[in-house]
């Protein structure tokens, strides 16, 4: 178990095709979403977890139908 918490020698290296993706999702967020407010942002973020919530519950009780 301590052999988990030891600390590393070399720092943790990214592969390079999934830094490459990560800069093309950030670039493609930012063009979307440059128009918007924080306070619409914001919305947009309670909106999307009251229906994923919502439509996770959903499921959860076909499930135990």
């Amino acid at each position: 178990m301590k052999s988990l918490f030891k600390k590393r020698e070399t720092p943790f290296v990214y592969n390079r095709y999934y830094l490459f993706l990560q800069e093309k999702w950030v670039r493609k967020m930012e063009f979307l979403t440059q128009g918007f407010s924080k306070k619409q942002l914001i919305l947009f973020l309670v909106l999307f977890i009251a229906f994923s919530s919502a439509y996770f519950l959903f499921i959860v009780y076909e499930a135990l139908n």
